[in-house]
C-alpha cells in the first residue's frame, strides 16, 4: 500500500511537541488500511442524553479550518452550551456563528472539539469535519476512499429488501439512510435512470437497462414533471411489493385540480376553488368573483406558479401573460391568515409533525423553500382527523398536507408526496426520515404477513380445500386413493392436521364415512 502524507505536517508536530502522548521520535508512516485513514465521507456516531447513540455522516474537509454542525442535529443531541463565537468567511460573506463543546467518536476514536454551528439543511451531510480535528488527531485524509454511506453499522431488523426511485434529493438521501436500521439492504434508484418496456410478451421496468431487482418494498417519489413515469413504475410494482403512494396518487397530487376535485367530492374542507378552460370564461369568472384571490397552475411545487392578485385589474394583467404562455390556471379565494400556513406530514393514520409556516416579508406564499420560516405547532384532534382523511381519498400513505386556518376550522390547500423534510425536521426537531423509515418496514412487514397468508389461502382453493368450514375443520374435495386396503391421504392433508407415522389415531366410520383424529389418552384429556 502507499503511504499517504499527513496534512499540515508542521502543525502536526507541533501538537505532538505540546500534548501528544508521543512527544519523542518521527511521526509514524500509515498505510491505507491503517484505521485513522479517512475518506470524504465517514460515519460519525454521538451519544445522546439518554444514553444512546445517533450515528450521522459527515463530509471531511481538508480546505475549512474548523468542524461545523448542523445547528438542528445540534439541538437535537443536545450540544451546548455555547463557548465562544466564530467569524466566518463563505462566498455569502462574513458571518458569526456560534461554537459549543462536542464529543464524538470517529473511526473509534474519542473525539473533544469546538464545532461552530451553523444551517447545513440544504446541504447534503448535517457535519464538516475540518482540520482542527484532522490534525489535532492526527488523521490522513485519502480523497479516493470511497464512502459507503447508506450501510448501518448495527444489524438491520429484518432480511427485507427495499428501494428509493427518486431525484436522489437531501429528504431522500436522509429516508435512505434511516431505512438501513430496518432492511437488510436499501437501494438507491435514480429515476432518470428507469427505462419502461412495453411490449406484448413480458413489459418490464429496467434500471439501467437490466431488469429491476425484485424488492420487498419500493418507495416511488419525485418531481411533478416525472408523475407519468412514477406512476407507470409503481403500476407494475402493484401488489409485488409494499408501495406506500398507490399509483393514482401521482397523477392526482401532482395535478392541483385533480387534487381539489377529489377533495370536494370525499368533503374535505378547503377554499372556495374555480377552475377556466378558456381565456373569455376565465374573465368573465374574474368580474364575479370577490378579491383577493390566489392564483395558480395546476402543476408545480415549492411555492412555484402561485400569484396573488388584490383586484381584477391585477388579476387581468396577470391572465394576458398567462393567455400568452397558454398556461390553464386554477383560481382561489384568499383566506388572510397573514401569510401563514400549517404543514403536517401525514404517515398511514397518524400526523407524525406539523409546522407553522410564515411567509418571507413582501410575499404571501409561506414555502420554506421560498424563504418561508417554520415553527413546530401541535394540532388538535379535528386538524390531524381532516389530514389523514385528505392523504387517505388521494391514495398516499405517505404526504404533506398543507392548510389554512379559515373563519371556520382549516381548510386544506394543497398536498405534497414528495415533501422536503429539511425544514419541517429543523423546525419540529422530530427525526421524521427516521420515523418514514420505521413506518415502511411496518407496513412491508404486514404487507409480507398479509400475502404470505393470502398465498397459502390461494394455494388451498386451487387444491379444491376449504379454509371456512364450522368448527375449524378444513375440506378437500379429492379422487379417493387406494393402495391395497389402505388409504392414501394428500400430502397437504397430512401437513395440515399434523398427524405423524406411527401415531396413535382414533378413527370412526360408518357408511360413507370415515372420522380419524389423534388419540389423546385420559391424562392428555
Amino acid at each position: 500500500n502507499k503511504t499517504l502524507e499527513v496534512l499540515n505536517l508542521q502543525e502536526i508536530e507541533g501538537n505532538r511537541k505540546v500534548g501528544g502522548s508521543n512527544p519523542s521520535g518521527p511521526i509514524p508512516k500509515m498505510e491505507t488500511d491503517d484505521p485513522k485513514i479517512l475518506g470524504m465521507v465517514e460515519r460519525v456516531v454521538f451519544k445522546t442524553q439518554e444514553g444512546t447513540t445517533k450515528e450521522v455522516l459527515a463530509k471531511v474537509d481538508t480546505g475549512a479550518d474548523n468542524t461545523s454542525i448542523d445547528e438542528t442535529l445540534a439541538m437535537e443531541l443536545e450540544l451546548g452550551p455555547i463557548v465562544d463565537t466564530h467569524k466566518v468567511k463563505s462566498s455569502h460573506g462574513t458571518s458569526v456563528r456560534p461554537v459549543v463543546e462536542c464529543t464524538f467518536l470517529l473511526k473509534n476514536v474519542p473525539i473533544k472539539i469546538e464545532a461552530n454551528l451553523t444551517d447545513r439543511s440544504h446541504l447534503k451531510y448535517p457535519m464538516l469535519i475540518g482540520k482542527d480535528v484532522i490534525t489535532k488527531y492526527r488523521f490522513v485524509v485519502n480523497p479516493e476512499k470511497q464512502p459507503q454511506e447508506f450501510m448501518h453499522h448495527e444489524p438491520p431488523l429484518s432480511n427485507y429488501t427495499a428501494a428509493v426511485i427518486s431525484l436522489g434529493s437531501k429528504s431522500s438521501l436522509m429516508t435512505i439512510h434511516e431505512m438501513t436500521k430496518y432492511f437488510k439492504r436499501v437501494d438507491n434508484l435514480n429515476v432518470r435512470n428507469i427505462e419502461i418496456q412495453l411490449n406484448p410478451k413480458e413489459p418490464m421496468v429496467l434500471y439501467e437497462g437490466k431488469p429491476l431487482e425484485k424488492y420487498d418494498c419500493v418507495y416511488v417519489k419525485g418531481s411533478f414533471r416525472y408523475a407519468d413515469v412514477l406512476a407507470t413504475i409503481s403500476r407494475f410494482l402493484l401488489n409485488k411489493c409494499y408501495l406506500p403512494l398507490h399509483p393514482s396518487s401521482f397523477a392526482i397530487v401532482h395535478d392541483k385540480l385533480s387534487t381539489h376535485l377529489v377533495l370536494q367530492e370525499n368533503k374535505i374542507p378547503m377554499p372556495a376553488t374555480y377552475f377556466a378552460s378558456s381565456n373569455e370564461a376565465a374573465r368573465k369568472l374574474l368580474k364575479r368573483i370577490k378579491y383577493p384571490i390566489i392564483l395558480k397552475f395546476p402543476k408545480g411545487t415549492q411555492g412555484k406558479g402561485v400569484m396573488f392578485a388584490d383586484s381584477y385589474t391585477s388579476a387581468n394583467t396577470i391572465l394576458d401573460a398567462l393567455d400568452t404562455l397558454r398556461q390553464p390556471f386554477i383560481v382561489q379565494e384568499f383566506i388572510d391568515t397573514h401569510g401563514e400556513d400549517i404543514r403536517a406530514i401525514v404517515l398511514g393514520d397518524r400526523v407524525v409533525a406539523a409546522m407553522k409556516r410564515k411567509a418571507a416579508v413582501g410575499d404571501v406564499r409561506s414555502n420554506i423553500h421560498m424563504g418561508g420560516l417554520g415553527e413546530k405547532v401541535e394540532l388538535d384532534e379535528k386538524t390531524k382527523n381532516i389530514c389523514v382523511r385528505a392523504a387517505r381519498v388521494l391514495k398516499a400513505e405517505i404526504c404533506a398536507i398543507d392548510m389554512l386556518e379559515g373563519p371556520t376550522g382549516p381548510l386544506v390547500i394543497e398536498a405534497n408526496i414528495s415533501p422536503g423534510l429539511q425544514g419541517i425536521t429543523k423546525a419540529t426537531r422530530i427525526n421524521i426520515a427516521g420515523e418514514i423509515a420505521r413506518f415502511l418496514y411496518n407496513k412491508t412487514r404486514e404487507f409480507k404477513e398479509k400475502h404470505k397468508s393470502t398465498g397459502t389461502t390461494r394455494l388451498f382453493e386451487e387444491l379444491g380445500l376449504s379454509t371456512s368450514q364450522p368448527n375449524g375443520y378444513s375440506s378437500l374435495i379429492t379422487t379417493l386413493k387406494l393402495k391395497g386396503n389402505s388409504i392414501v391421504l394428500p400430502e397437504i392433508i397430512l401437513k395440515k392436521s399434523k398427524l405423524m407415522d406411527g401415531e396413535e389415531v382414533d378413527i370412526k366410520f360408518k357408511e360413507g364415512t370415515i372420522m380419524l383424529k389423534r388419540f389423546l389418552h385420559k391424562k392428555e384429556e
